[in-house]
């Protein structure tokens, strides 16, 4: 803290009337108080804090407000939609402090150069399997404890075709967590009627905190599997319609 300098003379001044009003027999009980409070007033209102530093209102008012700006920077289109999904669906939200940054998905393929591995909103049975992701803003009152985290994923239907659930430590700051189990895809044979609408839940301690929807389409090779065997079936019936050579020596002859 420091003094105005312009309530310096100001100060001086009342400082040598408090001290004349003090000495003894110069001014009675209830003045020397009444100066004494005016003394004090004087100096509070003379008093400012050092620049840089926010009053307690100010501050109050500039926390909240930091970390919105910070989670808007950061937190993804796809988070955004999650989040709100889910408080729409529960009536809940996160734990006060903690922010949904990001969801989604990982597709993992195996080809010819090896694994590939993508995030997107779009997969097909083409690709080996997918796994959940999330990322949080962790915040240092919720950090340094465990969290059971739950990944559901269900078809169009709404058939459950994979639940898995895992424990997470939380540290404070930016926190990835990826499913340790995956959902298996490629060869599925119900795939190629079941394509469509998916959707992804994850909650934290029970609690739901994302709800995304994602599209999933049947594998190009087992769509092409599936024509082939088709025209397969077609030309054999077609030439189970032709009749053969001894069929047509066995037939009488006409008469002409």
């Amino acid at each position: 803290m420091r003094l105005r300098r312009q309530n310096l003379p100001w100060l001086i001044i009342t400082g040598a009337m408090l001290g004349l009003a003090l000495l003894p027999g110069t001014a009675t009980a209830g003045l020397a108080a009444a100066l004494l409070g005016c003394g004090a007033l004087a100096l509070a209102s003379s008093l400012s804090l050092k620049p840089g530093l926010l009053s307690s209102g100010r501050l109050r008012a500039a926390l909240p407000a930091m970390p919105r700006a910070l989670a808007g920077a950061q937190v993804s289109a796809a988070a955004r939609a999650a989040t709100e999904r889910a408080r729409r669906h529960s009536g809940s939200g996160l734990t006060p402090g903690l922010t949904l940054l990001d969801i989604g998905l990982i597709s993992a393929q195996l080809g010819p150069d090896g694994m590939s591995m993508r995030k997107g909103g779009s997969f097909s049975g083409d690709d080996d399997g997918l796994r959940p992701y999330l990322s949080l803003q962790v915040p240092e009152h919720e950090a340094e404890r465990s969290a059971n985290f739950r990944f559901e994923i269900s078809d169009q239907r709404g058939e459950t075709r994979f639940s898995h659930e895992q424990e997470v430590w939380l540290r404070e700051g930016k926190r990835d967590v990826l499913s340790d189990n995956q959902l298996p895809l490629g060869g599925d044979a119900e795939l190629s009627r079941s394509g469509g609408e998916w959707e992804l839940r994850i909650s934290v301690d029970a609690l739901l905190v994302g709800m995304l929807t994602f599209e999933v389409t049947p594998s190009l090779r087992q769509r092409a599997g599936e024509l082939e065997r088709r025209a397969a079936r077609r030309r054999g019936q077609a030439d189970a319609d032709v009749p053969g050579l001894e069929e047509l020596m066995r037939e009488p002859r006409r008469r002409e």
